[in-house]
């Protein structure tokens, strides 16, 4: 009678949990990827985390004094030929750095339709909007509106984001995005009528331009 044995391949992380730094109140995730992983089970400074046996770690609402610390998984692989990995440690710490959660998008528009940029971002006390590496006057909201635009309003946009007064920040900004206000045709020479016999030709046309 033929025989058939399985062979099983070991556990391997492909993709380790990577550290970050969380703001007091918001969510964060450690992950692993791996390969041939059967079971998970997280730690935190060395002490398994009860029920936390997937591939990610997620918490809702940070707190320093609960959430900060190191953070390893076990991955067994699957019998018979069981074996465990541990992942390279992630570090998850407090800062009080502001963290864009929803960027600025490019838009297309024609002249003298509204312009709407804005941004999402946490642990920010102020903004401060830029067209072309020039700060705007006046534009240190959320959002940037310009009501009626014209072609001065074409180019590139990016916000940076204020840290709030007293934090140790480098400097947070927005992705780069660019706005193009193209121009509406416009009717330089109206058609003119014309009186001819019979049988000749006639034409119109008007002039326009951008």
């Amino acid at each position: 009678a033929a025989y058939t044995q399985a062979i099983t391949s070991p556990a391997s992380i492909t993709t380790q949990p990577a550290s970050t730094a969380v703001l007091t109140g918001t969510s964060f995730t450690v992950s692993v990827t791996a390969s041939n992983a059967n079971t998970y089970q997280w730690f935190k400074d060395g002490v398994a985390l009860s029920g936390e046996t997937n591939a990610s770690y997620t918490v809702s609402s940070f707190d320093s004094a609960t959430h900060s610390g190191s953070y390893t998984v076990e991955v067994t692989s699957n019998s018979p030929c069981t074996n465990v990995v541990t992942s390279n440690a992630a570090s998850v710490t407090k800062t009080t750095c502001p963290v864009i959660t929803t960027q600025p998008l490019s838009d297309t528009l024609c002249a003298g339709s509204a312009l709407n940029l804005s941004v999402t971002a946490v642990g920010a006390s102020g903004y401060k909007w830029y067209l072309n590496n020039v700060a705007i006057t006046g534009a240190t909201s959320a959002s940037y509106a310009v009501s009626n635009t014209t072609s001065t309003n074409s180019g590139t946009y990016k916000v940076e984001v204020l840290p709030v007064v007293g934090a140790s920040c480098p400097q947070v900004f927005s992705s780069n995005v660019t706005v193009l206000v193209e121009s509406t045709p416009m009717i330089t020479v109206q058609p003119r009528g014309n009186a001819n016999c019979a049988p000749t030709s006639h034409t119109v046309g008007v002039t326009t331009s951008t």
